[in-house]
């Protein structure tokens, strides 16, 4: 283009004229007198600083002329910058219609689109999907290609609109406080009712989070919560198709969910909680589930009952409240008649006395590997062959949403009359708030010689619990140094096979972790005798709180611990302490969760 070149040369010309008036600068120096000035230290005379100020002034001008030159040509690049910014905006526009893509056929497409399919996971929830009320998300995006894609994602890829995640209201965090809460902006029961159309006959997969507003501080208006509503009777009506469900909802919506009776033939997995003090008696909305495997009850109300088969049932969790009436044989029914099962956990959110009812038989399951549990009598009831990996926890652990219950007294005498019945070979053993008294715990791990993993967890380590426990758990240690011979080999007297230990321990308030002493340190010293051929393997700490102290930290303990790395030992530490503003450990130690280091 003639015009263009004609342009380019006269700005080429501006340029080479303006750098030029400045070609002087360029054999500008110092004055002789200056310079022999400056090879000694001594003082300007009255004359000579007359000199230095009249150059100063006088560079003062030029310097300031150069800077709005600059000044100039870099508005003229910024701008020159932002519009072919935008030209170039349109030529990709003008590409992308020409792409080879929007001539692909709908079979092709369909096909490059199931490898787009990313499977989802989230640490809070146990169903993630891509988000309904979210146009750049899922197949949302992918339609907004161009109209072939559109076309092929609203008609052909069914599974792609199968698996949601359903937030009421959307990014609630991301809201203001008000009255209402002004995020019900698009049609979102159109948007939900689109994709469950488009999602064809397919198996559903969604979670269903009715987010409550309390740190909010605001209330639903009658059309937002209509909207709710809404979005809940849709999914209801699509029940039949249901595969993997999470529910968590308030009560008026949960008085609902057995409108479902009889129509979940499809659905394996679900997951319910409840917000909010709801009293049903009955909920039968899996009574008639053929397929389920998985039921997780989570803040139903005490006396509420949940039908469900029980011989299909793998994995069975139930977090609530105790119950005014002793239904410890309810679950020891479940236990019983879940031929199937192989994970069966039962959880309060409440203080729980010790001995809780009267005696129970003992009942036997030769299917359950996995068990969660602190009520001392329910525990001594159970005769469980298979169990390998037992946590005895009250379930209350998420400070943040429940107070920190620790477990009844008797939970370790449960545990030793469980594992004296079962003759079950333990392997993974996590103990979250529990009372360690006297010789409890090592009566069960004389027991559990097949040991390998073995954790212990406090959300709250306060006095005077932790000054029982300090010293049971000092001895305990003590004793888990002692070696013997067998046979040509020497090892340990106690849990010989174990690889990795955790201790973790939260909310340490102006005390000191006792049991982290000198014997904990001889302790794991001695379960490296054997360098990188020993069994021992990883050693996990986490220590939070406020003026906190560590015995072992008085005679170099830490740094005994660390250098064991060098040894093959894998060594976690973590410490953080509020009042001295202090941490100890990588980024990466607290970045991932306990529990994916100690169950792995």
């Amino acid at each position: 283009m003639p015009y263009l070149r004609s342009d380019m040369e006269s700005t080429r010309a501006f340029l080479d004229n303006l750098l030029a008036r400045y070609d002087w600068t360029s054999n500008f120096s110092h004055s002789p007198e200056f310079t022999r000035l400056m090879t000694t230290n001594e003082v300007p005379t009255h004359f000579q600083a007359g000199q230095l100020d009249a150059s100063i002034q006088g560079l003062d001008p030029l310097i300031r002329e150069i800077q709005a030159e600059i000044d100039l040509l870099h508005h003229a690049a910024a701008s020159l910058e932002s519009r072919m910014l935008r030209l170039s905006k349109i030529k990709h526009d003008y590409e992308g219609a020409l792409s080879s893509v929007r001539r692909l056929p709908a079979e092709i497409v369909v096909e490059i689109l199931d490898w787009t399919v990313e499977r989802r996971t989230s640490r809070s929830y146990h169903i993630s999907g891509f988000d309904v009320f979210n146009l750049s998300d899922g197949p949302w995006y992918l339609g907004q290609v161009c109209t072939a894609w559109r076309s092929t994602v609203e008609r052909h890829c069914p599974h792609l609109w199968s698996r949601l995640t359903i937030n009421v209201p959307p990014k609630l965090e991301d809201s203001g406080v008000g009255v209402t809460i002004p995020i019900f902006k698009r049609n979102m029961v159109a948007l939900l009712e689109r994709a469950l159309e488009r999602s064809g006959r397919s198996r559903l997969d969604f979670s269903f989070r009715h987010i409550k507003c309390i740190r909010m501080l605001a209330q639903f208006s009658e059309a937002e919560t209509e909207v709710i509503s809404k979005c809940f009777n849709l999914l209801l009506t699509h029940s039949m198709r249901w595969g993997s469900v999470e529910l968590t909802i308030p009560w008026p919506l949960l008085s609902r969910i057995s409108d479902v009776h009889g129509r979940v033939n499809k659905l394996e997995d679900a997951y319910l909680k409840c917000q909010g003090p709801a009293k049903l008696d009955v909920i039968n909305a899996f009574e008639f589930a053929p397929k389920l495997k998985t039921l997780h009850l989570i803040d139903l109300h005490p006396e509420a009952i949940v039908l469900f088969p029980l011989g299909t049932i793998a994995t069975f969790l139930d977090k609530r409240a105790l119950s005014s009436t002793d239904r410890a044989d309810t679950y020891l029914d479940i236990i019983v008649s879940g031929s199937n099962l192989c994970s069966f956990s039962y959880h309060h959110h409440s203080p729980i006395p010790e001995s809780v009812g009267s005696q129970l038989p003992i009942v036997r399951n030769t299917s359950i590997q996995s068990l969660s549990a602190s009520l001392g009598n329910f525990l001594s009831s159970l005769d469980l062959p298979a169990l390998t990996s037992m946590t005895v926890t009250s379930g209350c652990d998420i400070p943040e949403y429940y107070d920190v219950i620790p477990c009844p007294d008797d939970a370790l005498l449960g545990l030793h009359a469980l594992i004296s019945h079962s003759s079950c070979s333990l392997t993974v053993l996590h103990l979250v708030d529990v009372p360690i008294i006297d010789n409890r715990l090592l009566s069960i791990l004389q027991l559990t010689p097949q040991l390998r993993t073995f954790t212990i967890e406090y959300h709250f380590y306060t006095s005077p619990a932790s000054i029982r426990d300090d010293e049971a758990l000092g001895h305990l240690f003590h004793q888990m140094a002692e070696t013997q011979v067998v046979g040509k080999n020497r090892n340990h007297v106690l849990v010989p096979s174990l690889k990795k230990l955790a201790i973790i321990t939260c909310e340490v308030d102006c005390i000191s972790v006792g049991f982290l002493r000198d014997e904990f340190v001889d302790m794991i010293n001695s379960r490296r005798m054997f360098g990188r051929s020993s069994a021992f393997e990883c050693l996990y700490i986490r220590i939070s709180g406020r003026g906190w102290d560590l015995p072992f930290f008085r005679s170099g303990g830490l740094e005994t611990l660390e250098a064991l790395e060098d040894d093959g030992l894998h060594v976690t530490v973590t410490f953080d302490d509020v009042k001295d503003n202090t941490h100890h450990g990588d980024e990466g130690d607290i970045s991932d969760s306990d529990s994916d280091y100690v169950d792995s």
